[in-house]
């Protein structure tokens, strides 16, 4: 799991992570100069072999909060390479959000996969 809390550490894995996980990350920071993670929030993609019950910022049972307590605030997806790229908004609070990514090919509970394919839209 890795949380981007700057473009420059997302550019770092350029290739590596995908693209639309960049994309995010540039349009949050912005170009103000006033970003703060802390404050504003940030991207976590998730990678194969991640707990997704290990992410505290979506609720104590990590992805499966959204399961059963409440809905993400935006899910979609978007086409890389051929492979379907999910992407989840959650809103912490009137100024921080949270984007988790997640590829289709990384394996996570068939129950948080049927939740994303049910609510996601397609990016264009």
């Amino acid at each position: 799991m890795i949380r981007f809390k700057s473009t420059s550490q997302a550019l770092s894995l350029k290739g590596k992570i995908p693209d639309i996980a960049i994309v995010r990350m540039t349009q949050l920071e912005g170009t103000d100069k006033l970003y703060d993670p802390d404050a504003h929030g940030y991207l976590i993609i998730i990678e194969e072999g991640d707990d997704i019950e290990a992410i505290p910022e979506a609720g104590e049972g990590g992805l499966l909060t959204f399961l059963d307590d409440e809905d993400p605030e935006y899910v979609s997806h978007s086409i890389e390479d051929g492979q379907r790229i999910y992407e989840l908004v959650m809103a912490i609070n009137n100024e921080k959000t949270i984007a988790i990514i997640v590829s289709k090919s990384v394996p996570i509970d068939d129950r948080v996969r049927q939740l994303l394919e049910a609510k996601s839209q397609l990016n264009m």
